[in-house]
């Protein structure tokens, strides 16, 4: 997926499922009086990225929508107990513009550009 600030062609769309699964124990702390409690975690999530031209200058659009679902069990006030529980997360937007670099420019726009590459560390500074 691409980062905020990477120099993409127009137009440009990206699309992502990604699904990071945890499962394990559960420490609470003292803050839940339960020991011994396990869980199962599951977070779909759905991205989708889009690049544009604003203003002149290289946009880009970015949309993530996730999804979770949880399983735990152990023993917690004095008797086992189960939870299952799906929720919805906050979902994250981002509307991006790159104002100093390059202008905003179709796919084979950039052939005939001459580009430079500048190192930078922190000496220069």
């Amino acid at each position: 997926m691409p980062r905020a600030y990477v120099i993409t062609p127009l137009p440009a769309n990206d699309i992502a499922l990604t699904y990071p699964y945890f499962s394990g124990n559960i420490l609470f702390d003292g803050a839940l009086p339960a020991t011994g409690v396990a869980g199962k975690i599951g977070i779909e999530n759905f991205t989708y990225y889009h690049s544009l031209s604003f203003l002149g200058r290289l946009a880009n659009i970015l949309a993530s929508v996730p999804y979770g679902v949880g399983n735990l069990q152990g023993p917690a006030f004095g008797a086992e107990q189960y939870l299952y529980r799906p929720e919805m997360p906050d979902s994250a937007h981002r509307f991006s513009v790159i104002l100093k670099g390059g202008p905003a420019m179709p796919i084979g726009a950039g052939k005939a550009r001459s580009n430079r590459l500048v190192f930078h560390d922190a000496a220069d500074r």
